[in-house]
């Protein structure tokens, strides 16, 4: 669906951009726990950051898919948001099949022993080589990164009565920004 569709794009921006100019792209690769149904998206040593993707279209709020989601063990923890905006396939959009090509281009050059992985990952996010992914091309609009801490709007499995499970619910975007924050490696510039 575009929704899984433009959820992988979230994450594979934030690994090819982000986690990759701090770790290099193979161990970036193996910092990326989403596809395996971990809660988090990314745990790069004591941070665990959640990866949500949006339409500039659409409401100002990201769904989160369970309790466990914005609650990590890790000591810091980080929710990234890109807000893309559809558009036609040109050079400047970005699209699934780009994305994975390039991410695949960097491997084979730079860390080879973790393609094979990747390969992995992204098959088990439903991925495959396919044309029609062309048709969901998007401008990369923005950016924003947010401390989880005390205060922040998230519903914490404690919180919850035994017996209620799998939690789903919205969060609104406005109420994340006193929680602006990001590690000191994350540069939202590029």
């Amino acid at each position: 669906s575009e929704r899984e569709i433009k959820g992988l794009i979230g994450e594979l921006i934030f690994l090819s951009t982000h986690l990759a100019a701090h770790e290099g792209i193979g161990s970036a690769v193996k910092c990326w726990d989403g596809p395996n149904d971990s809660p988090q998206d990314f745990c790069v040593g004591d941070v665990a950051i959640e990866v949500k993707c949006q339409l500039g279209t659409t409401s100002a709020c990201v769904a989160i898919s369970s309790e466990h989601q914005l609650f990590s063990q890790l000591p810091f923890n980080y929710l990234y948001v890109v807000t893309l905006g559809k558009t036609e396939h040109t050079p400047e959009a970005v699209n699934l099949l780009d994305l994975v090509a390039g991410i695949r281009g960097r491997l084979s050059v730079e860390a080879p022993d973790a393609l094979e992985y990747f390969n992995d990952l992204v098959y088990e996010a439903d991925y495959r080589d396919d044309e029609r992914y062309r048709n969901f091309s998007y401008l990369l609009v923005n950016q924003k990164m947010f401390e989880i801490r005390e205060g922040f709007p998230r519903i914490c499995p404690s919180s919850i009565p035994d017996g209620v499970q799998r939690v789903r619910y919205n969060v609104s975007l406005a109420a994340c920004e006193p929680f602006l924050g990001k590690p000191a490696w994350v540069n939202l510039d590029v």
